[in-house]
């Protein structure tokens, strides 16, 4: 899953680059529901509405990277009867032989509490020049999902299978990482790439690591967590493809994800919890 940029010419560090967008606006949505059709669980668990932040660091150089560095913030708030809205802003400097280039990338996303509406919005800076952005909406319909885009170009995308959306993907993978399911597949819209495509995907629950005793956070010290690896796929490429990205991280009980890791095939990040406040949100009526 790589897009074309402008300018730089046709640089590999130019195309990791852009894989690392991709993988932004992933962020919010890295986490699986059961195949088939889908449709909404049933809200077992309160998601913890909270902003955290991640330092990212080289955990596998390859190709011309020979390091990196970089910082995710990440916000969630929402509840199931007001919607969720995501912010993430991922900030990435990628280091090779001839040199480096940083890439700014900013997703906000909404999801109505229904999992019937979506709507997403995505900015990359690269060296600080408008490279990529991507805007629209989708909804559920007719059993199939439909796609408003206004950029990269205005268009209206239509899909005869109803995905997932990112975050009643926690919801999803909570109920199952407590059911004892250990492998799921779905397929999944979160307004990635260029906003008009739907991505398979495979997630590997871990068994139960119980609660981080040794977490500086007082409060993940005292929820149930499973290790998660999730693998995004090309359309139709599942099954006998290698995967374009991989992202694995512990999944806590109340839907906060720590142990960020970002494998990009030829080199990998890692992604260490430096801060998280909870925030308020009021409950359901």
């Amino acid at each position: 899953m790589s897009v074309s940029l402008p300018s730089r010419g046709s640089s590999p560090l130019l195309s990791r680059s852009a894989r690392i967008a991709i993988a932004a606006a992933m962020l919010g949505g890295a986490l699986v529901a059961p195949s088939g059709a889908w449709s909404a669980p049933q809200e077992a668990v309160a998601l913890a509405s909270h902003r955290a932040v991640y330092d990212l660091s080289l955990l596998r150089g390859g190709g011309d990277v020979i390091d990196a560095e970089g910082r995710i913030v990440y916000e969630f708030v929402g509840s199931a009867c007001e919607g969720y809205t995501t912010n993430v802003r991922q900030l990435t400097t990628l280091i090779g032989e001839a040199g480096a280039m940083t890439l700014d990338t900013n997703v906000t996303t909404f999801e109505d509490g229904e999992a019937g509406a979506f709507s997403f919005h995505t900015r990359t800076l690269l060296d600080g020049m408008p490279t990529m952005r991507t805007q629209g909406e989708a909804e559920i319909i007719d059993g199939g999902l439909r796609i408003l885009l206004e950029e990269p170009r205005s268009d209206e995308v239509m899909h005869a299978e109803a995905p997932a959306f990112p975050a009643q993907h926690i919801i999803a993978i909570l109920d199952a990482a407590q059911g004892g399911e250990a492998i799921l597949e779905s397929a999944l819209f979160d307004g990635g790439d260029e906003g008009d495509d739907i991505h398979d995907t495979l997630a590997v629950i871990g068994a139960p690591l119980g609660p981080d005793e040794g977490s500086a956070f007082s409060r993940l010290t005292r929820t149930q967590r499973w290790r998660v690896t999730l693998s995004y796929f090309d359309r139709g490429e599942a099954g006998d493809g290698m995967p374009g990205y991989v992202a694995g991280f512990d999944l806590h009980e109340n839907g906060v994800t720590t142990d960020l890791t970002m494998d990009f095939g030829d080199f990998a990040l890692a992604g260490t919890m430096t801060s998280i406040e909870f925030l308020e949100t009021g409950p359901c009526p």
